[in-house]
């Protein structure tokens, strides 16, 4: 094969292969003359923090993030041809916009960079233990009504076999009748005084009497109780990487003010 022909040959599968590649570029959107490309889109999921990105994920979702990006396109191009770019006030938030994405990405990069030892992780439990006790707590429903004539059919038809949350959803005046009167889990001192006192007192699976609050009365059934303790380790490990990584981003800004030689001068603000 001489050389003409050799050129050829590579230029035409190079060709071939550059086709290829952009024919994967398929267009989302058209605005004019303007296209969205698979490529943009993939550019703009992929600046979407983790946490939220489960959100656009579907299909549903993902819909919802082209539409959005064909508004800010739409959007930008009526800014152009007013004008609106070549505003000083404009070009600042241009600038603060870029600024901070860029900022967003070097504290990405900073943790990505960032290796926390299970040593370092079991130091830090060990001299931190009591950041990590947590208080007597209970789980408990309710059913809150104004009268205590009425507290009390409703407890009777409780002690006959009457399910609870279905009460709870038909008689209770607390927001709570939504959920079958459940409140979650709760520690000591986030109730009222007379509540917290009976709710404490019952053993899991129990029902109280009629209890008189300010509220109204009350019927408590406990769900489940947790006695005062000390986070375990393998629960705790994750909240403690968390705040290492946290603590060694915020030296790393401190480094990188120190290489970079900032002076600030408060006396000058106005």
């Amino acid at each position: 094969m001489n050389k003409a022909l050799y050129a050829l040959f590579v230029f035409v599968i190079i060709f071939l292969f550059y086709e290829s590649a952009l024919s994967d570029d398929t267009v989302l959107a058209k605005i004019g003359d303007t296209k969205i490309m698979q490529s943009d889109f993939d550019k703009t999921f992929n600046t979407i923090p983790k946490s939220q990105k489960s959100q656009y994920a579907t299909l549903e979702g993902k819909r919802k993030l082209l539409d959005g990006m064909i508004s800010n396109k739409v959007l930008a191009m009526e800014a152009s041809r007013l004008k609106l770019d070549e505003d000083p006030l404009v070009q600042h938030g241009i600038n603060m916009l870029v600024e901070q994405a860029m900022a967003r990405l070097a504290i990405q990069h900073i943790k990505e960079g960032i290796t926390i030892k299970e040593d370092d992780i079991k130091k830090y439990y060990e001299k931190n233990q009591e950041e990590f006790k947590q208080p007597e707590k209970v789980w408990a429903s309710h059913i809150l009504v104004n009268k205590k004539r009425d507290a009390k059919k409703i407890l009777k038809k409780i002690k006959s076999g009457k399910d609870f949350s279905q009460l709870a959803s038909e008689n209770s005046t607390c927001i709570s009748k939504d959920q079958g009167g459940d409140l979650g889990w709760f520690s000591r001192g986030k109730m009222a005084p007379a509540f917290e006192k009976a709710a404490f007192s019952l053993k899991k699976g129990e029902t109280s009497g009629v209890v008189k609050s300010q509220f109204g009365y009350h019927i408590i059934k406990l769900k489940d109780r947790s006695e005062a303790g000390v986070m375990g380790f393998r629960k705790a490990s994750k909240v403690i990487e968390k705040k290492i990584k946290s603590q060694r981003v915020k030296l790393e800004r401190i480094r990188l003010k120190e290489k970079l030689k900032v002076k600030t001068f408060y006396d000058n603000l106005k």
